[in-house]
């Protein structure tokens, strides 16, 4: 079992809100912004995708997501396996944003009329038409558009909100400062719930599988939570152990 959200202090819990609650602030952000909504999240969490597809739907007024190609096909690739958002659902909330560097690279991954797809669909748009309308767009943001988007003029500014809705290590290395830089004109939210499972969803898992011995992995706080997993027994790098 994983521990990743096993905190050191035991009394000191790691929040973890449910995407619903996630959607419930997305949608308050989004009707209370004058301009746009940029949003930092990985386009394979499609938890968080339709979240903000929900939000962008339910918001007052209503907004459009424009992920990147290589977001949107992901969601291609997966839409027959599940009721995900796609571009061919009626009401045009979604549409992706055509950058140089990601038509270069959706075409690498084998989808070179990825682009013209979309266009039929009337879901692809040029980064320009980002800096018309601001208060129409929910947009995702990452370093490899910041370029793309600062030739076609779509510029933070003061009316808009940078989220970051992913771990928030990510922000602490190097690789972000270039994020960093071009949000800063622009307020800052964090919105964001851990993929991994809960202190309390750990326990209750546990006590259902009735484990005669648990393996802990990824946390080193396990010995601070060993009366709640007494099937616990903690191995070093190399030890052997009899199942």
């Amino acid at each position: 079992m994983e521990g990743t959200n096993l905190p050191a202090d035991v009394g000191n819990l790691k929040p973890t809100p449910t995407e619903t609650e996630l959607e419930n602030r997305f949608v308050r952000l989004f009707g209370e912004t004058r301009g746009r909504v940029f949003v930092s999240w990985s386009s394979t969490n499609i938890d968080r995708t339709v979240t903000l597809y929900r939000a962008c739907k339910n918001a007052d007024p209503r907004r459009i997501l424009v992920p990147d190609l290589f977001c949107m096909m992901v969601l291609l690739r997966l839409q027959k396996y599940a009721s995900i958002p796609n571009p061919e659902w009626k009401g045009g909330l979604m549409r992706a944003v055509v950058t140089k560097r990601m038509t270069y690279l959706v075409k690498r991954l084998g989808e070179p009329e990825l682009v013209g797809t979309l266009k039929e669909l009337n879901a692809a748009m040029g980064a320009s038409r980002l800096a018309e309308t601001p208060e129409k767009w929910v947009i995702m943001a990452r370093s490899s558009l910041v370029d793309d988007f600062t030739q076609k003029g779509v510029v933070p500014n003061e009316k808009d909100v940078w989220v970051w809705s992913q771990w928030k290590g990510y922000l602490e290395q190097e690789s972000s400062q270039k994020m960093k830089d071009f949000f800063a004109p622009c307020r800052m939210e964090y919105i964001h719930s851990s993929g991994h499972a809960s202190p309390d969803l750990l326990q209750r898992f546990s006590q259902a599988m009735r484990p005669k011995i648990m393996l802990p992995i990824h946390s080193e706080t396990w010995g601070e939570h060993q009366k709640f997993f007494p099937q616990l027994k903690q191995v070093i790098n190399g030890q052997w152990i009899n199942i």
